[in-house]
């Protein structure tokens, strides 16, 4: 029974990480998409030619867009961090209540 107590309080501290790992998949994700972009963009630019240029001037768009989607997410997430960082202390001193009242 101890056992099981003590797994929840873990289980629900654990949890309280949950959006920051969402947030650190979506910004990977995003950070796929801006790689793919400046692949596709830095392609494009090899290769000459007058309708080449729209296609070179869409990229460029699209990079552009992706990397302030990035960019947001990113200072979301750090600021996300900071806010936990500032608050171990309380997180932390409420897990040891939760667990020594478990025993």
């Amino acid at each position: 029974q101890v056992k099981d107590l003590c797994l929840n309080v873990l289980q629900r501290h654990m949890a309280t990480f949950e959006p920051i790992k969402e947030l650190c998949n979506k910004r990977g994700r995003k950070l796929r998409d801006v790689d793919a972009f400046r692949h596709n963009l830095n392609q494009l630019q090899k290769k000459r030619g007058q309708a080449n240029l729209i296609r070179v001037r869409e990229a460029r768009e699209k990079l552009i867009t992706a990397t302030h989607v990035y960019d947001a997410m990113n200072n979301d997430l750090i600021s996300s961090l900071a806010h936990y960082a500032a608050h171990r202390q309380t997180m932390l001193n409420g897990l040891m209540v939760d667990l020594l009242a478990a025993q």
